[in-house]
């Protein structure tokens, strides 16, 4: 989650009105490695920030598991 907010100090330094609400979807796969990462957020749309959080969901691993992948959606709020 740090890394995560790594992302918005660096959007805060070049805008420091940024907040709002986004949200991370992405798909876990039985490895336990993300696929498909994408933002949706009407409120933080700054391109570097965005690019940013997709590198971070990139390099999270989960536990590995038996079954099919799962599609995730997880809301965040940055203020």
């Amino acid at each position: 989650r740090s890394s995560f907010f790594k992302c918005y100090a660096q959007l805060l330094q070049s805008n420091p009105e940024a907040k709002g609400m986004l949200t991370l979807n992405f798909v876990i796969e039985p490895s336990g490695h993300v696929q498909q990462p994408a933002i949706d957020s009407k409120d933080l749309t700054d391109k570097n920030f965005q690019k940013c959080l997709i590198e971070t969901l990139k390099r999270l691993e989960f536990r590995s598991f038996a079954g099919p992948s799962v599609s995730t959606l997880f809301p965040m709020k940055f203020e």
